[in-house]
């Protein structure tokens, strides 16, 4: 344990000892610099507070774990509740995998930072490998000599343990849904800074997610069987406006009841306008909302840790049962899914470069450490100080801009996640026969938007929402086992691509808000 008096040489002499037990524990390097920006925020926010004070520090480790152990000696405060203006420190325990600590006693604060060791494959090499081995066992499986032992373990066995895996996923999906939305308003609704500027970002993110699914419409629609059924124009417009009607709940209880999730999603926002609307005399139920749902994302961040096993026994089932051929339409759209997230951030590139005069190579430059971090994790929390500091350091976007525009695109921005849930739903009703109406699409357009909030920036994260929303459009649990599978593998291109997207809109409107310094964004990094 070492003591220093906290000021900005003593925080930087406690950045380096933090670099160097990551890199004595060989600690990943993107969970080594969030560590050391999270520590350098916990101190300055107590030397704004209380000045120079006493502090001490430590580390400690133990086999695969390991811990920062910061001791602060000054009155009361918890840096992870603090209400300032920039929202750093929120942002960073919103996306860390692992909550950090801190509780307060005989004038001390403790804060305590999660560290993980030694952390084996990455998600990305899980997935690969349980693939594999399920389609390997799968097609061995499939030999006469044993086929009925293969066929015994599908029905008696492994689909019991999806069944039950995907049923889990729904619940959490409720939960995740039902909890996040309200307090996301009461976040939104109650910072200053967000009612100057959030009209121009919700309008452009919504713009861009609308004008990738009517996109994508238009490139499955081929493959559906749409159908008017004879009806006329008046008769088209009423089952849509049914359909929006359908929307609205009768009573508070039948959504969760009926596992409703655009229903389940109105209810939220009530409550959430309802909380702005008290005021103060919300803060009770704020706060058991917010533990609710802190319970909830990390249940749900315990379950997608075994997802990959959830893959590999999906990819024997497939193969076992012969179910393939059913979801060929699926499988065959999945590179247009792959071309369409390599062509939306190129051309929301070209369009920042050709605003800006700035050179293409340039700010790919700046964006490729966090797209390269994102491949391979598919988690925000893993990238979250990287791209922040592109859009602030490397492109000059203004801090509090940054914030603003990340903290509100991590959560609404998810393009490629819009075009995913709108095609899979689209290529299933079609490898199905369900007859596509327009009031149909109108609801898959509109769950796969309002849905797509509800997914937790971490791996494996919409596989709840899938099994939700698959399961509101009346799909058999055999599809939305098998469009978690495939979005498991999508999903390593989908949360780079998001976050791309998303820099390149905070770029192209923070000049509007004099948040931006172009003579930075031109420089070369």
């Amino acid at each position: 344990m070492t003591q220093y008096k906290l000021n900005a040489v003593n925080i930087d002499l406690i950045s380096s000892e933090i670099d160097a037990f990551c890199q004595k524990n060989k600690v990943d390097k993107k969970d080594a610099i969030r560590l050391k920006f999270m520590a350098e925020e916990v101190l300055l926010h107590y030397a704004d507070e209380f000045g120079e004070c006493d502090i001490e520090f430590s580390t400690e480790k133990f086999f695969s774990r390991g811990k920062i152990r910061l001791v602060i000696y000054s009155g009361k405060s918890n840096p992870f509740k603090a209400d300032d203006d920039v929202g750093i420190i929120k942002s960073l325990v919103a996306t860390a995998e692992n909550e950090p600590q801190w509780r307060y006693g005989n004038g001390t604060n403790i804060v305590i930072l999660p560290v993980h060791t030694n952390k084996g494959l990455s998600n990305l090499e899980k997935i690969a490998v349980a693939l594999g081995l399920g389609a390997l066992l799968g097609f061995v499986g499939r030999m006469p000599t044993f086929a009925q032992f293969s066929n015994t373990l599908v029905s008696d066995y492994i689909s019991p343990i999806t069944g039950a895996y995907t049923g889990i996923l729904c619940v959490m999906a409720i939960l995740l849904t039902f909890f996040a939305f309200p307090l996301g308003i009461v976040q939104l609704g109650n910072t200053t800074a967000f009612h100057k500027m959030s009209k121009r970002i919700l309008s452009r993110y919504s713009i861009i997610s609308l004008a990738a699914m009517i996109v994508t419409v238009g490139l499955c629609f081929s493959h559906i069987n749409f159908s008017l059924a004879g009806s006329t124009l008046p008769d088209v417009l009423k089952s849509s406006l049914d359909v929006l009607v359908g929307f609205v709940p009768t009573n508070v209880i039948s959504p969760f009841l009926n596992f409703n999730c655009m229903q389940i999603l109105i209810v939220g926002m009530m409550f959430g306008f309802s909380f702005l609307a008290m005021g103060e005399k919300s803060r009770s139920i704020v706060s058991a909302f917010d533990k609710i749902n802190l319970v909830a994302v990390l249940t749900n961040n315990y379950l997608t840790k075994v997802i990959h096993i959830y893959v590999g026994m999906m990819t024997f089932t497939l193969i076992v049962t012969s179910n393939t051929q059913q979801f060929d339409k699926l499988f065959k759209f999945a590179p247009i899914m792959v071309l369409i997230a390599v062509l939306l951030p190129i051309v929301l590139m070209i369009v920042v470069c050709a605003k800006y005069k700035v050179k293409f190579g340039v700010l790919l430059k700046k964006l490729m450490p966090s797209f390269i971090i994102n491949i391979s994790s598919a988690s925000v929390g893993a990238s979250f100080i990287t791209f922040f500091n592109e859009l602030n350091q490397d492109c000059g976007v203004d801090v509090s801009y940054t914030t603003i525009s990340t903290n509100v695109g991590t959560v609404l921005f998810k393009p490629m996640y819009n075009v995913f849930l709108s095609a899979s739903a689209l290529l299933m009703a079609g490898a199905i026969g369900i007859n596509v109406s327009p009031a149909w699409i109108i609801m898959v357009l509109i769950l796969s938007f309002m849905l797509s909030m509800a997914i937790p920036n971490i791996p494996g994260g919409a596989a709840s929402v899938i099994v939700l929303m698959f399961g509101q459009l009346g799909f058999s649990t055999q599809i939305c086992e098998t469009v978690v599978s495939l979005n498991v593998l999508l999903q390593f291109i989908f949360v780079p691509v998001n976050i791309m997207c998303m820099q390149c809109v905070t770029l192209l409107l923070a000049d509007k808000q004099n948040a931006l310094n172009v003579e930075t964004l031109r420089k070369p990094k």
